[in-house]
């Protein structure tokens, strides 16, 4: 898709060039996920459970602000080792 300008299917969405690309990557559900998982990896140095994505998706998919993100999993007592 990127590289020669074809159409492909990336995430169930057809995209035929770069720009198609970012596009479906930055606005897919999955993108958010895996934001999120990243996220808890490196604060807590292991990947969420599903009830801990599922709580935190949504308003991420709404705000998409990883900073907010962060603070919720740094306001955990897993994070403050209590």
């Amino acid at each position: 898709m990127v590289e020669y300008n074809n159409s492909a299917t990336i995430f169930g969405q057809i995209g035929q060039n770069k720009a198609d690309y970012v596009n479906i990557i930055s606005n897919s559900r999955e993108i958010y996920e895996g934001i999120i998982i990243w996220s808890f990896q490196q604060i807590l140095s292991r990947p969420p459970t599903t009830e801990e994505t599922a709580s935190l998706l949504e308003d991420f998919i709404n705000h998409q602000d990883i900073k907010i993100i962060q603070r919720q999993i740094m306001a955990t007592d897993e994070y403050a080792n209590f």
